[in-house]
Order: structure tokens, then sequence, then C-alpha cells
């Protein structure tokens, strides 16, 4: 198993944490998103597309207040949760979990998965004298390294010519590096979130924006697929490794597809 793959337990400073990723439901609750491999709520059977409405008794029936009502729990505190599943009521028991580092959350989200589709068409227009395209469904078939790098990385300028010279000598091979960088993030009109630095986001705009695919708290953000868009490695942050995504990117350039 390589590095990247190994996640540390949280400190047990860390606030209590579920596992999953909500929006508001539009009649009320957290309407969950995503589940998080290996977190309480997958463990406790939550799917996709159940709506939260309360924990240990207390009311969730916003998004914000599910995230308030689980900080409320230590950490290894057992909670029952109320679900609404298919216009049913149901009630599903877990041990809330400390939380992850958000490098370790990136990691477990899209680690050997297929990076949700994204289309930048601003990146196209901007980098076509390169060629480089900021639609995804034109990169199957190469090896993907994304690059986002925000206005508030001060040290970042090494990273970058690493990851300049790495284009430089596998473009031949169908190694592509697309940096995304802050005035981008502008021109797509992601708003980051309160808890964001103002780092540019995956996007999936089509006829207008529509999805954010993939956000960061943290620059810079790297992110190495292979020919089939899997994510390869993924480090946020001073987690970046240049040696462990050079690696993956000519790991992958090796597999056959």
């Amino acid at each position: 198993m390589s590095a990247n793959r190994l996640i540390e337990a949280a400190p047990s400073t860390a606030p209590a944490w579920l596992g999953v990723v909500v929006v508001d439901s539009p009649a009320g609750g957290a309407r969950i998103v995503e589940i998080i491999h290996g977190s309480p709520a997958e463990d406790a059977g939550l799917l996709v597309g159940d709506i939260v409405v309360g924990v240990g008794g207390n009311s969730t029936m916003t998004a914000s207040l599910l995230i308030a009502v689980i900080r409320k729990f230590r950490v290894g505190a057992f909670a029952t949760i109320e679900v609404l599943r298919k216009k049913e009521t149901i009630f599903l028991d877990t041990i809330l979990a400390a939380k992850l580092s958000e490098n370790d959350i990136l990691v477990r989200r899209f680690l050997d998965r297929e990076l949700p589709r994204f289309n930048m068409p601003a990146l196209g227009r901007a980098d076509e004298t390169r060629g480089v395209s900021g639609n995804s469904a034109d990169h199957v078939g190469d090896v993907m390294v994304l690059y986002f790098v925000g206005s508030q990385c001060s040290n970042c300028s090494h990273l970058s010519s690493e990851l300049e010279a790495l284009a430089v000598g596998h473009k031949s091979t169908g190694l592509v590096v697309i940096e995304v960088t802050e005035p981008l993030g502008r021109q797509l009109r992601v708003a980051p979130s309160s808890s964001m630095i103002g780092l540019p986001t995956i996007a999936d705009l089509g006829g207008g924006y529509r999805s954010q695919v993939l956000r960061a708290s943290k620059s810079p953000l790297v992110v190495v697929t292979d020919r089939s868009l899997h994510v390869r490695y993924i480090g946020m942050g001073t987690d970046v490794d240049f040696k462990k995504a050079r690696r993956a990117a000519l790991r992958a350039l090796n597999e056959p597809f």
C-alpha cells in the first residue's frame, strides 16, 4: 500500500465527525450527497439521498445544524441518527469518530476512484496556444496532473517549476500538466465558502455553472489521474509530496490502457 493511501488516526482533540457531505433539503433536514469511505456514516448504513432530521434526539433540519450538532458529541460517542429514506423514517446507530484532516478526507473521497468529469472552457481559451483543453473528456487516454494554486500560496514557485519540468520531459508520452490559478477560478464564477482561502476548484460548467466537483481549503492542490481518469495521487497544502506525485504519474504512463 502506498504512503498516500495510509490514513493516520486523527488526534483526540479533533471534533466528532460523521463523514458525510450534506446540503439543505427543500422539505427540511440535511440531504446526504456523499458518504466518505470508512466513515461512521458508512458504518451506520447511511445512503446517498438519505435526509438526516435528527441526531441523538437533536433536530438537524439544515446542513449547518447537522454539523453543529455532531460537533457537540465527544469522539467515540454512540449516536442514533434519525433519517428519512423514501418517505419512511428509520433510525440508525453509529459511533462517532474523530474528524480526519482535510487532506485525509480528500484521499478517502478521490483516491483510486474516477475523478468526476469537468469542463473548464475558460482554461481552453486561455491556454489554446499550447493546445491544453479544460474538458476532462478530451484527456481520456492522457495522464493528467492537475495543479491548483491560490494567490496566498507564497511557497509554490518551486513546485510549479518541478511540474513544468515534468510536463516538458514527458509531453510526448501522453502526460498533460494543467495549472489552474485563482484568476481562472474567478472566471469560472466559483464562489468559495467561508472556509476557503481563494483556491480555485474544478467545476462542471456545461451550459452554465452546475456543480462544484472539488474544492480545497489549502493551496496548492495536486491531483494525478491515470489514462482512464482515475485518481492515483491527491495532496493538498503541506501534504503535497512532489516525489510521490511524480512516481504516480510515471507509473500511470507505463500502465496498459
